[in-house]
């Protein structure tokens, strides 16, 4: 079985081509780094004027009302689970 599997990707080196095209691909894509700060200054403050920090601190700000959200819905949806159990399955005799 795992023959036929193996054999279905193709020869490792096919692979090994497909990624690194692939890769190739993407870096082209992604973007270059903000070159490195010539002086201190620079390499302390230098965070502020780059556009992905304030991409990532959006993102954050972002993540949070839907985290308080996604956590409220899920405690509360187990409270209720646990509260209504009790519907289901009675009280446990001693």
């Amino acid at each position: 079985m795992l023959e036929a599997i193996a054999a279905s990707y193709g020869h490792p080196e096919e692979v090994a081509d497909a990624y690194r095209a692939t890769e190739a691909t993407c870096a082209r894509h992604a973007g270059h780094a903000r070159p490195p700060a010539n002086n201190v200054w620079g390499k302390i403050f230098g965070v502020f004027t780059d556009f992905r920090t304030y991409t990532s601190l959006f993102l954050a700000l972002l993540a949070l009302p839907t985290g308080i959200l996604y956590f409220t819905v899920a405690v509360t949806g187990l409270a209720i689970s646990a509260g209504t159990s009790i519907l289901i399955f009675g009280l446990p005799s001693s």
